[in-house]
């Protein structure tokens, strides 16, 4: 799969396609790998044990789709782990965060993508 670049075709509301596979739940993307039915601790809060089954650490970079309205907070600790690691940290609502996902053109395999569908 090397060279191809997932793209996600379409968002709206509580739904997600990303090269023709439909989410209805929060998922991480990073690489060309997909975890599906994504849950945090807190509703409305990223922490950083949210993230530990993505390889984080060696991440160039983490974007967070903060949801339809934006309600998704990043918590204090993921921001300064980020800053201190050198991964560019990016939150914006889910609509937002799509193109900027889609626009990426950094390494893939270093990129990690958490969204929230929903509010």
């Amino acid at each position: 799969m090397k060279g191809q670049v997932m793209i996600i075709s379409h968002y709206q509301f509580g739904r997600m396609v990303i090269d023709s596979h439909t989410y209805t739940a929060d998922l991480i993307i990073h690489g060309r790998k997909v975890i599906a039915d994504w849950w945090r601790k807190e509703g409305h809060r990223i922490d950083l044990d949210d993230l530990s089954g993505v390889p984080l650490a060696e991440a160039s970079a983490l974007l967070v789709g903060t949801g339809y309205y934006g309600r998704i907070t990043v918590c204090p600790a993921l921001a300064e782990y980020c800053r201190k690691n050198n991964i560019a940290l990016e939150a914006h609502p889910t609509g937002e965060a799509v193109n900027f996902f889609n626009n990426w053109t950094g390494d893939r395999e270093l990129f990690v993508a958490a969204f929230h569908l929903t509010c």
